[in-house]
């Protein structure tokens, strides 16, 4: 199962300093020592791996959306492809 998330503004912030303006991919969201800071949130939201891709508004991130997986995956980089058309989209 997938979820799509918008994240809120604390995580919003956390992602951005974590990762950049590249979509990214975590096989392992909650052992992943990079979203140590949302380990939590992520259990909460039963989230096994996730794409994150930062959201832009003229050149300015001003947001992230999330493609939580319920079950372990490995994403591949068509996947990452299409987080980032979508948050583009967005």
């Amino acid at each position: 199962m997938l979820a799509l998330h918008i994240a809120d503004r604390a995580i919003d912030q956390f992602e951005q300093e974590k990762l950049g303006q590249r979509p990214a991919a975590f096989a392992d969201a909650l052992n992943d020592p990079r979203l140590a800071p949302v380990h939590e949130l992520m259990r909460t939201r039963n989230t096994a791996s996730i794409l994150i891709a930062p959201l832009f508004v003229r050149d300015e991130i001003i947001g992230t959306v999330g493609i939580d997986s319920h079950t372990a995956r490995e994403f591949t980089d068509d996947d990452l492809a299409v987080v980032e058309r979508a948050a583009l989209a967005i």
